[in-house]
């Protein structure tokens, strides 16, 4: 039976409106865009967990 070919993954970002691929980015580029991702997961996470308080709670316990 032949091998099947090996699946593979490009991720893109949204830079100024235009499609970039995520790995043609500098190192520093890219550090400026995970740094902004964590913080707009941050802010969404936050205010989910505000919203729904009962399914916070179950992530407080997770910490400890």
């Amino acid at each position: 039976m032949a091998k099947r070919p090996e699946l593979k993954a490009v991720s893109y970002i949204t830079i100024g409106g235009q499609a970039v691929r995520f790995d043609s980015l500098t190192e520093e580029k890219r550090a400026e865009c995970v740094k902004k991702m964590a913080e707009n997961i941050g802010k969404a996470l936050s205010s989910y967990c505000s919203a729904n308080p009962e399914e916070a709670r179950p992530l407080m316990k997770m910490q400890k």
